[in-house]
């Protein structure tokens, strides 16, 4: 009888355990899943407005899109072997304030769901943060140039994080 009483309730920590785990899903992209490949992706989001060749050796298809309420561009980056390397959103703005307000939006709401970033984000120059998970790396990036503000939103499969 103990045994079986220990066994359910292992079984019941395992399930519980699995529950808790995120998915590594880009809030700005939740069209977009991991294990699509080009022609998919295409086939989801439409053409793309511009493709590049991505950092990591692939693809990368951009397109216009809408997040927290401000226009930015999508990227989509495929590796040299056509598998989905990352995924970001890129914005523009001339507005310190609006950089400083989506900036810790972003970070608080990351902060909540994978907990504190594993970098300064008041560091010297580019200023980020990254968040290190079991599916990859969640990353912000903020530089201001000449009185223009850019800003980055990444999710990096873990394969091509560095880490993997």
């Amino acid at each position: 009888m103990k045994k079986s009483i220990l066994l359910i309730l292992f079984c019941l920590f395992l399930l519980l355990s699995a529950c808790g785990k995120t998915e590594l899903t880009a809030p700005f992209a939740e069209n977009v899943k991991w294990d699509m490949g080009e022609t998919e992706m295409k086939t989801a989001l439409g053409e793309p407005t511009e493709t590049y060749l991505s950092v990591y050796g692939g693809d990368c298809f951009t397109y216009p899109c809408t997040y927290l309420d401000r226009d930015g561009t999508l990227k989509i980056m495929y590796d040299e072997k056509g598998k989905l390397a990352s995924v970001a959103w890129a914005y523009v703005t001339w507005d310190s304030e609006d950089l400083k307000e989506l900036t810790a939006s972003i970070t608080d709401a990351e902060t909540k769901l994978h907990g504190n970033t594993s970098v300064d984000p008041n560091g010297r120059g580019t200023q980020g943060s990254v968040w290190y998970t079991d599916g990859g790396d969640i990353l912000t990036a903020s530089i201001a140039v000449d009185g223009q503000y850019g800003f980055q939103y990444s999710y990096i499969d873990k394969a091509h994080s560095g880490r993997g």
